[in-house]
């Protein structure tokens, strides 16, 4: 008889202690990138840009120096991010370091979706899903898919470059600075 209520309370409490185990873990949540968010990345990592200006006899490269994916953790979740960062080569107007460098960061929060966006001398950084959608005509080829960023107003010596036009299938395509000259993208 003890021997058999032994066994209920052991059998009891290893029931009460998987339980507890159970239910006290917590879910580990991940917020995954989807395919056509993805599809705001037109970068890849080493690719080089070309970008000549209007007159012709100015030209300026680019490249992404680093492309990473991974995920950012916050307590139980994990918030998928892509991340390309851009270099502006053969500068010779750097202040500090990180003014030559630029960044393009496609992250998911919860639900929420988010692009932010930074250029070279460029003074500000912009989150690109929340601005209008225009059409642009550069060097001859229409683009239907511009987010145009316009920062003239804090643009300056160091931060020289006023206005960027961002393309969601093909990035940068074109820039201007602080001198009216605007700069395509040749490759």
């Amino acid at each position: 008889m003890n021997y058999l209520k032994a066994n209920k309370l052991l059998l009891g409490s290893i029931t009460m202690v998987l339980m507890l185990g159970i239910t006290s873990c917590k879910k580990e949540t991940y917020n995954k990138l989807t395919a056509e968010e993805m599809k705001w990345m037109a970068y890849d990592t080493n690719e080089q840009m070309v970008f000549q200006s209007t007159l012709g006899n100015v030209r300026q490269h680019m490249g992404v120096k680093l492309k990473t994916k991974g995920y950012r953790r916050s307590g139980e979740t994990y918030n998928e991010f892509s991340q390309v960062q851009f270099q502006h080569y053969e500068d010779t107007s750097v202040v500090n370091p990180g003014d030559k460098l630029g960044e393009l960061l496609l992250v998911k929060v919860n639900d929420t979706f988010a692009v932010y966006f930074s250029w070279p001398h460029f003074p500000i950084e912009s989150e690109l899903t929340s601005l209008p959608v225009t059409t642009a005509i550069v060097k001859g080829q229409t683009f239907t898919d511009i987010r145009l960023i316009d920062a003239t107003a804090f643009a300056n010596q160091r931060f020289y470059i006023t206005t960027v036009w961002y393309s969601k299938k093909y990035g940068v395509v074109q820039y201007e600075d602080i001198f009216g000259r605007k700069f395509y993208r040749l490759s």
